[in-house]
């Protein structure tokens, strides 16, 4: 899961959203609302938030590209 929001949000709401990692075909054509990161796919269609204690441990930060292409993701969904 790539979690969407930052450390302030997360401390104002108690809360995190969240989109899920998605398992599709490489050769399948991705709607713009999923994203790669690395070898990963995340789904931004499927947000949801979730509490703060049922994230575990931080496992990476994504860089300037893929933060970019969530901005682009989910406005191509509102």
């Amino acid at each position: 899961m790539m979690v969407l929001t930052s450390i302030r949000f997360h401390r104002l709401a108690g809360r995190a959203i969240v989109a899920p990692a998605v398992v599709v075909s490489a050769a399948d054509p991705q709607p713009p609302w999923r994203i790669a990161v690395g070898s990963d796919l995340f789904a931004l269609d499927a947000l949801r938030t979730v509490d703060l204690e049922q994230l575990l441990e931080s496992v990476g930060r994504a860089d300037r590209q893929a933060c970019t292409a969530a901005r682009s993701a989910l406005q191509a969904i509102t």
